[in-house]
């Protein structure tokens, strides 16, 4: 009994196991796009495949091995830093009045001091080791660059950390 094959069939199987030079790896990129085209795993694929993972097929033999890609994050941290990413999200949202200005002062340990401009009010709040004050403008918006420092200090997380953790949090929002 012959077992016939396509031609596509033959070059995937066979550029997956080529080695050009000693020492080289087998590829799987061939059957990764192979089977992300739709194609499906005919009987004579999926034997070659399991051939190529267990015994071995030519010489070349396929080895799954865990990647790991550093420290896992703790639950915990994780946590906090969905917490932080929310109060993040409540303070860009939430327009700047009189009690929030005093609040926000008190929070960060820092002193505030009010500048007029013309009809606009402006609550300046000087915290310790940071160069430049948070402005807060009466009846506006907080600029998102204050919103996570006032995040920052709350949760005593660093600045980097955080915007790294919301970008992992906004993508696993966006996949799910």
């Amino acid at each position: 009994m012959a077992i016939l094959m396509s031609f596509d069939q033959y070059m995937m199987m066979h550029a997956v196991t080529a080695i050009e030079k000693k020492g080289d790896k087998p590829n799987v990129a061939p059957l990764v796009e192979w089977l992300r085209k739709g194609r499906s795993l005919d009987p004579s694929v999926r034997r070659w495949l399991i051939a190529l993972l267990t015994t071995g097929w030519h010489g070349t033999q396929l080895v799954l091995r865990w990647k790991k890609g550093g420290r896992g994050v703790p639950w915990s941290t994780l946590k906090k830093h969905i917490e932080a990413h929310e109060h993040y999200e409540a303070l860009c949202a939430r327009r700047v009045d009189q009690n929030f200005a005093s609040r926000i002062a008190i929070e960060l340990g820092g002193r505030t001091r009010i500048e007029r401009r013309g009809t606009s009010i402006t609550h300046v709040i000087e915290i310790a080791r940071r160069h430049k004050p948070l402005r807060l403008t009466l009846g506006k918006l907080p600029k998102k660059a204050d919103a996570l420092t006032i995040t920052s200090k709350k949760f005593s997380v660093p600045e980097p950390t955080l915007l790294k953790a919301f970008y992992r949090i906004d993508e696993a929002r966006r996949i799910s």
